[in-house]
């Protein structure tokens, strides 16, 4: 027997990847069926290695004296060959069978921590279906996973075996027509709950909620009756999982706190471990941050203490996420360079690229958005370098959300348009949802408002599709200011309030807070201030209630914006200076040049226009330091206006035509006030110059 070029080619990239990770230590999967075909490829194997890096057999054993003998190769390749042997045992829910893969789970870091790198030949069957779902820790930890096709069918399409895994429709099909095909032939077995449980997973990750909640239920109503404690509370995560994700997060806790009391019975430490970052997961869509964050760290010390680094890192990336939304940004940034330092040491570069994406959007949160421009292009380059089409695509949409927040409209719609494609060639719903409603924004941004509809109506169309409800309020939303936009006011609080009431109803405080403040601004836009107070009020003590510290700062200069309105400038100043010195206590850069040069607004309202150029300019620095040219340009009108003011035309007319300038590279409509402007300004200039003088008498 010869090897297919395929193979070959495959082998070769295994080469590669032991070569460059044997240092850092690590394992790869290779699933080889044909015992022959083993063989050849372990000799081409080893002519492609250097000497120093040639695999050397180890005999991985059941028993725990494996952790001291794999202890003296450090340094070395280990080639492993016995995991199926071990895993072949007359029945797939053996107690001995299951102890094994929990012993692979509980170690996996040994490879790291010892800096040696182990290659496990096994079988395409445990390959595709035993380790995913039976051993995910060790899974999910791996470097790479191939497939080596025998002679005799080397002849099929030769796709990327990782790339049909993370295919997730693909993914969901193969596990529907597995269940389907052992339904028929037997039921109530475990086995047969495992399958259901798989079915269940892959139907969350395609998202098919009502799949994933009806196989999920199945399979926990047989792990009830046979006794599996382990099996029952994964089918109860899973059931969590699916509620949360269509927002019905009471639902969810329900059932994670089920999951929690059932693996703290059975002592079962990874599974607490899970079930503890799900409450977490679940508090923190509630809105209760600081309850969040206190189930985030319970897990984070059962996984220290198990010694599972892949939990410990995924639990400090959400530490990290909930101390962002307290407005605790640069707390978070430590949390995911601590996250980030583990992915990069297990060697787990989907989680690398994580929280490479993490950091970036925490960076783009304080205004340093050139940062996390940085971030989001090095998580991108992974997720293609390991073929993750999935986190390709979250990466391009974060990419776009950060030349928006530059002001590079064309460029994010570019990068949305790219995410968009992908996620739509995958069958991600959630994330085809994502993009049109960030396309949305783009293209509003650009005054093509009635665009901007027809994408949001699409995002809240799939939303409703696949019942995400928390989707669904965002589309909403969207819809929402797009009317206000178009000057439709009353339309765009019919939307907010549908938002508001999805909010109330799932639970979702902080988005709760954020619509009765959209219904506030449309309220102010209509001339109703009064009414606008009274929701900025409710939506800042909704923001103070779950500490978040990002949305009190924007009520807060909201209701000052609503009291410089009513001619109430003295109050509108208490306001912003409240709203600056949060935005500069949490080290949020856009917002504190927008309050600023919302001061500048007030004091103008009173005529103390001096003072009001220096909150200006003030904020003029910001913009420019954060790359904001939206902010950049509207200080300098504003700049302008004043000017004119203290009668010094022709340096506002300079001033107002850097912002036109700005404005139209950026193809803002904010364009055409300045224009209008200018056109006033040029003709006083030019009929000033025309008036005759005084003639002197002789």
């Amino acid at each position: 027997m010869t090897l297919s070029s395929s193979n070959r080619r495959v082998l070769s990239e295994v080469a590669e990847c032991v070569q460059r990770l044997a240092k850092r230590g690590g394992y790869a999967f290779i699933g080889v069926e044909d015992s022959e075909l083993r063989r050849k490829a372990k000799s081409a194997l080893r002519r492609l290695l250097p000497k120093a890096l040639q695999p050397r057999e180890f005999p991985l054993r059941t028993t725990r004296t494996w952790l001291d003998e794999i202890s003296k190769h450090s340094g070395e390749v280990l080639s492993i060959s016995t995991l199926d042997k071990m895993l072949n045992v007359p029945s797939p829910e053996s107690e001995a069978r299951n102890n094994i893969l929990r012993m692979l789970n509980v170690h996996r870091e040994v490879f790291h921590e010892q800096r040696l790198f182990a290659l496990f030949w096994v079988s395409p069957q445990t390959l595709d279906e035993v380790l995913p779902w039976k051993a995910p820790d060790l899974w999910d930890g791996r470097v790479a996973a191939v497939l080596l096709r025998s002679e005799k069918d080397h002849l099929k399409p030769d796709e990327s075996y990782r790339l049909l895994l993370q295919n997730v429709q693909d993914k969901y099909r193969q596990a529907e027509a597995l269940l389907k095909q052992r339904l028929a032939h037997e039921s109530e077995t475990l086995a047969i709950a495992e399958l259901q449980l798989r079915a269940a997973e892959a139907a969350l990750a395609a998202d098919r909620y009502t799949e994933a909640r009806t196989h999920s239920e199945a399979a926990l109503a047989v792990a009830r009756r046979k006794g599996d404690a382990t099996l029952m509370a994964t089918c109860l995560t899973t059931l969590g999982r699916s509620l949360q994700t269509i927002g019905d997060v009471h639902g969810a806790v329900n059932y994670f706190e089920q999951a929690l009391a059932v693996t703290q019975k059975v002592g079962h430490r990874h599974g607490i471990g899970m079930s503890l970052d799900a409450l977490g997961s679940a508090y923190l869509g509630f809105g209760e941050v600081r309850r969040a964050i206190e189930y985030f760290e319970r897990a984070l010390v059962v996984a220290r203490e198990n010694g599972n680094r892949r939990s410990e890192g995924a639990s400090l990336g959400n530490l990290g996420t909930a101390c962002s939304r307290l407005g605790e940004v640069r707390r978070a940034i430590r949390y995911y360079e601590q996250s980030l330092a583990i992915s990069r040491e297990t060697a787990d570069r989907r989680a690398e690229a994580t929280d490479l994406g993490n950091l970036g959007s925490a960076y783009s949160r304080i205004g340093e958005v050139h940062h996390a421009i940085k971030y989001h292009e090095r998580a991108l380059a992974i997720s293609r370098e390991i073929g993750d089409r999935r986190g390709e695509g979250m990466d391009l949409g974060n990419l776009g959300s950060a030349y928006f927040q530059l002001g590079e409209v064309r460029r994010a719609i570019h990068y949305y348009d790219q995410a968009l494609a992908i996620f739509q060639e995958i069958g991600y719903r959630g994330g085809e949802a994502a993009e049109l409603g960030n396309l949305g924004l783009g293209y509003a941004e650009l005054g093509d408002v009635r665009r901007a509809i027809g994408y949001h109506d699409q995002a809240r169309a799939i939303a409703q599709e696949i019942r995400d409800r928390l989707g669904e309020e965002n589309h909403l939303g969207n819809l929402g200011l797009a009317y206000t936009r178009l000057g439709e006011l009353r339309r765009g609080v019919a939307y907010f309030k549908q938002a508001l009431a999805i909010a109330r109803e799932t639970g979702d405080r902080r988005s709760e807070g954020a619509s009765l403040g959209n219904v506030g601004s449309a309220y102010a836009r209509l001339g109703e201030v009064h009414g606008a107070i009274e929701y900025y009020e409710q939506a800042l003590a909704i923001a103070r209630e779950i500490e978040d510290r990002h949305g009190e700062g924007n009520h807060l200069g909201n209701l000052g914006v609503a009291y410089a309105h009513l001619g109430q400038a003295h109050r509108a100043i208490e306001y912003q200076e409240q709203a600056l010195a949060i935005a500069q206590e949490i080290g949020d850069r856009r917002g504190e040049g927008n309050h600023l040069g919302n001061l500048g607004l007030a004091y103008a309202r009173l005529g103390e226009v001096r003072r009001a150029i220096e909150y200006y300019k003030q904020a003029l620095i910001i913009s420019r330091e954060t790359g904001d040219r939206q902010g950049e340009a509207t200080g300098l009108f504003n700049i302008s206006l004043a000017l004119d003011r203290l009668g010094e035309r022709e340096s506002a007319i300079a001033r107002a035509e850097e912002a036109l300038q700005i404005y139209e590279e950026i193809e803002s409509p904010n364009a055409d006030a300045v224009r209008k402007q200018l056109s006033e300004w040029y003709g006083s200039v030019a009929a000033a110059r025309e008036e005759p003088g005084d003639c002197a008498r002789d």
